[in-house]
């Protein structure tokens, strides 16, 4: 495996995480390994291979990070 394109941040692994784990809760029942063709596609996306031009958003601040996971837990 290669090197991961050097504009991915801990806050995108952060909130590609618990967005899988939320779609892997709800397909479990259904298709227990969907969230494994999720990953493959996030390995596959992160390569610097693939990597061409300027992403479509900014990553999320530290902040913003931190208040995505308040709500989550039901935090103001």
């Amino acid at each position: 495996m290669g090197a991961i394109r050097p504009d991915f941040t801990g806050e995108d692994l952060l909130l590609f995480f618990g967005t899988n784990a939320l779609l892997a809760r709800a397909v479990a029942a259904t298709a227990p390994d969907a969230w494994r063709l999720q990953v493959a596609f996030l390995l596959e996306g992160l390569s610097t291979d693939t990597a061409h031009g300027p992403l479509p958003a900014a990553p999320l601040t530290t902040q913003q990070m931190h208040d995505v996971m308040g709500r989550l837990a039901g935090t103001p």
